[in-house]
């Protein structure tokens, strides 16, 4: 089944702007709009949408779709995003079996003592570790029967020195892990993995042959848990109390002094930030960072914060530029790739005139991009065929591809011999960095392998005949983020527990342990306002979800507990004094002389003079590694992830007391101008008080004062009232409120609670308040460089 063609709102972003400079355009022919099509492009690099898309709405037969004051692309693009929501709300859940050759299902046995399956036998005999397995095998007289089988396992690092004692009906072993730590438990179920990648890509014959690749036996282990002395394993209750909405005194009575909370913020240049703070009943130091929980007498006490990070995460400049020359070949590959294919249409040029224009356009598109002498002798060649009749017009352009391809698969073959080298590995280390370019060289050369060699060719991956392309290579990404995922939940268990690694590499206890572990809660999270899309992409694609699992599983044996609060706009204000500020970057000499990122810089921050700058300066760029905010008209700048972290300890240990962002809808009740929020769950009306609405000042900047209501009369303007105190839509995003303030029907406003920039009791709509918020702080930011 084929899904339709849709077009959505990532293919469309920076349309408006587009749009208006095609309607403003003294000369609207193809060609004008193409080169402004180009200019946008450029300046807008990855919030630009499918320029495709916008090629196809530059033809002149295309233009009824935009020009005048109706503008059907964005109609369209909303009201496909509406249907995606609906398409993917199901009435009831579906489930489908297993598929036996792309899923199958593993062997499994019972350890001795076991009634229900088969029993396998394990022990330790002279320091090698055997393991006895009853299989199906042919008798003697030809028929199935169960026969055991003896194997020698190999070692493992995380089941070393094992020790095997019968105890009832239970096998008890004593064992260490890899890194030294000794534990004991009961053996469990024991299953036979196979490669079943290997095993699909293998001839049958082969198979029944015993050719089966290798095979891994996962045993299971009820291990007994560490605890440490007066826990009991169970989250504390007062931990409730806190994930309760502000005003409820659930389990208030719960609270006492001792709870400890490690939070963690997902980063991407280091693996985690986090923050621990402690609940104390001791009045701290007017200097230290402490919270006030609402408790008379007790607050939350900031102890210690600090990144967390992996083998790869702290590159000297060597490796930066080592990185840098991957992603420049990288880059440069792909854009002979786009030329290759750019020369498809010359086939169907006629005209002398067209033929030399589309091939001058071509090559001066790509300019900036280095051409070698060779590949350049290959597009001088073709420029004295112009003025050929039509046959040999074709068969020229058949044999400049021809010999563009051919260049071009030398260029990838050799690249890609280089790139297989060790020291790859050495410089990637487990970075998201290594798995990002990873995965572009797999989509490079899925592209050069579905290329076709004429015009309308196309190519397919048939799994079914060919297998999986790049298998290997695959393999080799989703065991890199295996491999960053358990070592990263290692590092976060090790760390709540008070643990650091020693100078010879061993864990060494330094701190008194956390009872939670405290995430981030993105699963429905969508703001496009906060981090940048790509940086959420690559939190929310694979790890985000999987990393709180797999720390709640190692961490339950030594009676650690994980809970989440909301992370929206965490990365926006300073979690300390909660004034409203922008990410900025550090500037080093490798950026300063690097055209593309001081360009990228440069459409970020219009006015931006580079000459002033130097190395250290601090400058507002989207995802940077520091936050800078005012305070008493000063810059105030601390690490972005370090601050998030805090920030998640705030949400936590106020309960969301501090209301910064409400999404609203136009009400206008007797002639005057009301703004009633979309919907008020329990933690915004205890942050608020009460019900209420936005009551414009009249001010130029859209401000508006907040006034309460009685409940009723904001039920009766069609407000929604969430009872749940743990999914509170007004602070979270799943991409509606956005879908309707695009269409003006929802309006979002912020305030900014620390009163540093703005007045603390007045609220903005969203454009305007962070305009003010970038305008002041850069003010402040030049000609002053500070740090916490």
């Amino acid at each position: 089944m084929t899904r339709p063609f849709r077009i959505n709102r990532r293919m469309a972003r920076g349309w408006d702007s587009l749009r208006e400079k095609w309607t403003h355009a003294n000369n609207q022919e193809e060609d004008q709009l193409r080169t402004i099509l180009a200019n946008e492009q450029a300046r807008l690099v990855g919030k630009f949408g499918d320029p495709h898309l916008f090629m196809w709405l530059a033809r002149p037969e295309n233009h009824t779709v935009w020009a005048g004051s109706k503008d059907l692309l964005t109609l369209f693009a909303h009201y496909n995003a509406m249907l995606a929501l609906t398409e993917r709300s199901r009435e009831t859940a579906l489930m489908t079996l297993p598929d036996p050759l792309m899923h199958p299902r593993s062997v499994q046995w019972e350890a001795e003592g076991g009634s229900n399956l088969k029993n396998y036998k394990i022990s330790n005999s002279g320091g090698d570790l055997w393991v006895v397995l009853p299989l199906l095998s042919k008798s003697d007289d030809n028929r199935l029967k169960d026969i055991e089988h003896t194997f020698l396992v190999a070692p493992s690092g995380q089941f070393s020195q094992p020790v095997f004692q019968q105890q009832g009906k239970n096998i008890h072993t004593t064992y260490r892990s890899s890194s030294g730590e000794l534990f004991t438990g009961i053996i469990g179920a024991a299953d036979l993995l196979l490669d079943w990648s290997w095993l699909r890509n293998k001839p049958l014959s082969q198979i029944k042959n015993g050719h089966i690749g290798p095979a891994f036996l996962k045993v299971s282990i009820d291990t007994d848990a560490k605890l440490p002395d007066g826990w009991t394993g169970k989250r504390p209750k007062m931990v409730n109390h806190f994930l309760s909405a502000r005003g409820s005194v659930k389990h208030s009575q719960e609270v006492v002094p001792g709870l400890r909370v490690l939070s963690v913020d997902l980063g991407m240049r280091s693996f985690a930030a986090c923050s621990v703070f402690t609940l104390t009943e001791s009045l701290p130091d007017p200097n230290k960072f402490a919270l006030p929980i609402g408790i008379d007498g007790l607050c939350a006490l900031h102890e210690r914060s600090f990144l967390l990070t992996l083998p790869g995460e702290n590159p000297d400049h060597k490796v930066l530029e080592w990185r840098r020359q991957q992603g420049r070949e990288l880059r440069s590959l792909r854009k002979g790739l786009n030329r290759y294919r750019r020369l498809y249409p010359l086939d169907a040029l006629s005209d002398p005139k067209e033929r030399k224009l589309y091939f001058e356009s071509l090559l001066s598109e790509e300019a900036g991009t280095t051409i070698c002498s060779h590949e350049q002798e290959i597009f001088d060649a073709f420029t004295d065929s112009y003025t050929c009749s039509s046959e040999e017009w074709l068969n020229s352009c058949e044999d400049l591809r021809t010999q563009y391809r051919h260049y071009l698969g030398r260029q990838i073959g050799e690249w890609r011999r280089d790139t297989r080298n060790r020291s790859f590995r050495g410089a990637s280390g487990k970075t998201l960095w290594s798995i990002d370019y990873l995965t572009n060289v797999r989509k490079l050369l899925v592209s050069w392998s579905l290329s076709g060699q004429r015009s309308g060719q196309i190519n397919r991956l048939d799994r079914a005949k060919r297998g999986i392309f790049a298998s290997e290579l695959l393999d080799h990404i989703q065991g890199l983020k295996d491999d960053r995922l358990k070592t990263g939940a290692d590092l976060l268990v090790q760390a709540s527990r008070g643990y650091l690694r020693n100078r010879e590499g061993c864990w060494e206890k330094r701190y008194v342990p956390c009872h939670i572990v405290l995430f981030e809660d993105l699963s429905r999270y969508r703001m496009k306002t906060d981090r940048p899309r790509r940086e959420n992409s690559s939190l929310m694609l694979w790890s985000h979800r999987a990393i709180p699992n797999e720390v709640a599983m190692q961490g339950e044996i030594y009676g650690l507990n994980t809970c989440d609060t909301s992370a929206d706009f965490s990365s926006r204000y300073h979690a300390r004094t909660q004034a409203p500020g922008v990410r900025c970057h550090a500037l080093t000499l490798g950026d300063i002389n690097d055209p593309v990122f001081m360009n990228i810089l440069a459409t970020e921050n219009p006015g931006l003079d580079p000459v002033k700058l130097k190395v250290g300066d601090l400058v507002p760029l989207r995802g940077g590694e520091w936050f800078a905010s005012l305070k008493q008209c000063r810059v105030n700048t601390i690490h972005a992830d370090i601050n998030a972290a805090q920030n998640l300890q705030r949400r936590f240990w106020t309960r969301h007391a501090d209301a910064f962002r409400i999404p609203c809808r136009k009400h206008v009740i007797n002639d005057e101008e009301r703004w009633v929020p979309k919907s008020m769950g329990k933690r915004l009306r205890g942050s608020l008080g009460s019900y209420g609405w936005l009551v414009p000042t009249g001010h130029d900047s859209g401000s508006c004062r907040w006034e309460t209501i009685t409940p009723g009369r904001y039920k009766s303007l069609g407000g929604e009232v969430q009872d749940d105190d743990s999914i509170d839509v007004d602070a979270l995003e799943d991409n509606t409120d956005d879908v309707l303030e695009a269409t003006g029907q929802i309006v979002v406003f912020f305030r900014d609670p620390s009163g540093e920039v703005m007045p603390a009791d007045f609220w903005y709509p969203a454009k305007s308040f962070w305009g003010m918020v970038k305008a002041k702080t850069v003010k402040a930011l030049k000609g002053k460089n500070s740090r916490d």
